[in-house]
């Protein structure tokens, strides 16, 4: 960000549970920008994100199992630039 590259990616997964077995994620691609807020553990800088496009993977949380079909939902995010 301090070399002015504003892209950025963003890879969340976790295993909610292991029995039964709920793995999920959500890959965001976007662009980035720095603010300064009062997040849950005091002030502080953070990154604000625009996404563009992302990815994401069993987001309600049912139970995977072998022999399942993965099926990822992708979402093109329109976005207006402020001028």
């Amino acid at each position: 960000m301090q070399a002015g590259n504003t892209k950025v990616a963003v890879v969340l997964d976790d295993v909610p549970s292991t029995d039964p077995w709920v793995p999920r994620y959500l890959r965001i691609y976007g662009v980035a920008e720095p603010v300064e807020r009062t997040g849950q553990f005091g002030p502080g800088k953070y990154l604000r994100i625009t996404p563009t496009i992302s990815w994401s993977f069993n987001l309600e949380g049912k139970p995977f199992g072998h022999g399942d079909k993965v099926s990822t939902n992708r979402t093109v995010h329109n976005t207006v630039e402020s001028a």
